[in-house]
C-alpha cells in the first residue's frame, strides 16, 4: 500500500508484540505508517444539507488533558490534547431559528481504562483543574462516504463537522470564522501508546497550534489503551496509525509527515466548505473532586429553502394559427413566501427565459408564436432565494395550430387556397375559419394581398405563408 514489504512486516510484528489488537476491537491489525501521498478526500466534497426543518446532529464534547502524563509515544513524549472521554455524546434536533442549552457534569472517578496487556485499571480521578479543557463539535446527521485507506479501502460513513469550539477552565469558547473559514475545524489524530511515527505528526500539529494562524482545534485520540478514543476512531474504520481525521472525515491524512501543508491543505479544504448556519458555544466549570460542568449553547440560524409548488396546468387557447402569438398563464405558491419566476416549455423545441418575478400566488403569463402542428405546453417555477430552487414541470396544456394560408381544408397550400381567398374578398365567399388562417402575409387583415402571396408561393417559389 504505502510501505515496503519488509517495513510492513516489522511494523506488524511490533504491533503484535507490544499492542495486540483483538478481533473484537478490530478486524485487522493496524499499520503504523509514514506519510507519502496518503491524504484522502471523501467521495463528495461537501456535506449535503438536510431538507427537513430541524437541524439534526450529534453533539460531542471531548474532555481533554492539555498535557497528559498517562500516555506517550515511542520517544517518551507525553501526548498533548489527549482525549480522556466524552462529557456529552448525544443526538440533538433543533428547530429553525431555535436554540438549545445543554448542561452535563463529568466525574473523572467514573471513567476507567485498562492497559492492553490487562495489567492495571485506572480512573481519571487525579485530573488537575488547570490541565483540563473541553472541545465541543457538531457532527451533521447526513453522512457522506470517506476512506481510511487509499480508496476504496476502509470506507466509512463520515458525519462532517459543522462547528467546533474549545474552552479552558472557567472560560467560554465559540465556533468562529477567523482566517476566512466558514467554521472552526476539528482535527482528530488517531494514535496509541508507543506509536513510532506519531511524534512527527505531533510536532507539526503542536507547531500549527502554537502558530495560531489556522482556525482549528486538535485532539489526540490515544485509542490504545483509552476505550473512549478507541470507539471513536474505530467508527472511522481506522486502517493505520497515525491517521488524522479532519472535520469528521472530510479530509483524511495518513501517516506522519514533517510537511505542514500535508495537514493544512485538508484543513483549508474543510474550513472553506459550506456548513450549516449554526452557532456553538461551550463553557467549562470546575466543581472539585475531579468533576467538571460543561454548558453548551447552540442556535440554529439555518433557512432550508423550499421550491415553489408545481404550477397549475397552463391556461391558454386550444387552437390557433401558425405564426400568431398566443398567451398562456399559470400560477403557484411558494411555501416560504418568496417571489416566483416562471418559464415555459412550448413543446416545439423552445423553452422561454425565466419570466418574473411575481408574488407568491400571482398569475404569470408569457406568449409564444407556434409553427403549424400540435404542441404540449408546460410551465415550471422557481423562487428568488439564492440561485432559486425549481419546481417540477406542470402537467401539459395542448394547442393545435392550423397552417396559415391553408384555408380550403384540403391539408395543402395550393391554387385552391388562392381561389378561396379571392372568393372571400371579392365575391363574399365563405369566411376562413378561423379568420387569421386566411392572413397569409400576416398583415393582420385578410385581403387580395393574401391571395397574391399564396399564388407567388405556389407558382413562383415565393415565401411560404407566415409571419416574418
Amino acid at each position: 500500500m504505502r510501505a515496503r514489504p519488509i517495513l510492513c512486516l516489522i511494523f506488524v510484528l511490533c504491533i503484535v508484540m507490544f499492542y495486540p489488537v483483538t478481533a473484537a476491537e478490530q478486524s485487522a491489525a493496524l499499520l503504523e505508517t509514514n506519510a507519502s501521498t496518503d491524504q484522502i478526500s471523501p467521495e463528495k466534497p461537501d456535506q449535503p444539507l438536510s431538507t427537513v426543518g430541524n437541524y439534526n446532529a450529534t453533539l460531542r464534547v471531548y474532555v481533554i488533558e492539555k498535557l497528559t502524563y498517562r500516555w506517550w509515544d515511542n520517544l517518551s513524549n507525553w501526548y498533548r490534547n489527549a482525549m480522556l472521554s466524552f462529557a456529552i455524546d448525544s443526538a440533538i434536533s433543533i428547530p429553525l431559528e431555535g436554540t438549545a442549552s445543554i448542561t452535563a457534569t463529568w466525574n473523572g472517578n467514573d471513567h476507567t481504562y485498562t492497559n492492553d496487556d490487562g495489567t492495571g485499571s485506572y480512573t481519571f480521578g487525579n485530573i488537575v483543574e488547570s490541565n483540563i479543557m473541553v472541545v465541543a463539535a457538531l457532527f451533521n446527521a447526513d453522512p457522506i462516504t470517506s476512506y481510511s485507506d487509499d480508496p476504496p479501502g476502509s470506507p466509512f460513513n463520515a458525519y462532517l463537522i459543522d462547528a467546533s469550539a474549545a474552552a479552558d477552565m472557567g472560560e467560554t469558547g465559540s465556533d468562529n470564522t477567523s482566517g476566512g473559514y466558514t467554521h472552526t475545524v476539528l482535527l482528530e489524530k488517531a494514535t496509541r501508546v508507543g506509536c513510532s511515527n506519531c511524534p512527527t505528526t505531533a510536532a507539526v500539529l503542536n507547531y500549527l497550534e502554537e502558530l495560531g494562524t489556522y482556525n482549528f482545534h486538535y485532539v489526540s485520540m490515544v485509542y490504545q489503551p483509552n476505550p473512549a478514543a478507541r470507539s471513536q476512531v474505530y467508527s472511522y474504520n481506522l486502517a493505520a496509525v497515525p491517521t488524522c481525521y479532519i472535520d469528521g472525515g472530510h479530509g483524511v491524512a495518513i501517516g506522519g509527515s514533517y510537511e505542514s501543508d500535508y495537514y493544512t491543505d485538508p484543513m483549508d479544504a474543510a474550513g472553506h466548505r459550506e456548513v450549516a448556519d449554526v452557532d456553538l458555544e461551550v463553557s467549562l466549570t470546575w466543581l472539585g473532586n475531579a468533576t467538571i460542568q460543561v454548558d453548551v449553547e447552540i442556535a440554529n440560524h439555518q433557512f432550508y429553502n423550499s421550491a415553489p409548488d408545481i404550477p397549475a396546468t397552463p391556461a391558454g387557447p386550444a387552437t390557433g394559427v401558425s405564426g400568431s402569438s398566443y398567451e398562456f398563464t399559470a400560477s403557484t405558491t411558494d411555501l416560504d413566501g418568496h417571489q416566483i419566476y416562471y418559464r415555459w416549455d412550448w413543446g416545439d423545441g423552445e423553452i422561454s427565459d425565466w419570466v418574473g418575478p411575481y408574488a407568491s400566488g400571482a398569475t404569470g403569463a408569457a406568449s409564444h408564436a407556434f409553427p403549424a402542428g400540435d404542441f404540449d405546453v408546460k410551465v415550471q417555477a422557481k423562487d428568488d432565494y439564492g440561485d432559486g430552487d425549481e419546481s417540477d414541470w406542470s402537467t401539459v396544456s395542448s394547442i393545435s395550430l392550423l397552417q396559415r394560408g391553408e384555408v380550403n381544408g384540403d391539408g395543402n397550400i395550393n391554387v385552391g387556397d388562392a381561389v378561396y381567398l379571392i372568393n372571400y374578398v371579392f365575391k363574399s365567399g365563405e369566411t376562413p375559419e378561423p379568420l387569421d388562417r386566411g392572413d397569409a402575409n400576416c398583415d393582420l387583415s385578410v385581403n387580395v394581398g393574401d391571395a397574391v402571396w399564396v399564388i407567388n408561393y405556389v407558382f413562383k417559389s415565393g415565401s411560404a405563408p407566415g409571419c416574418y
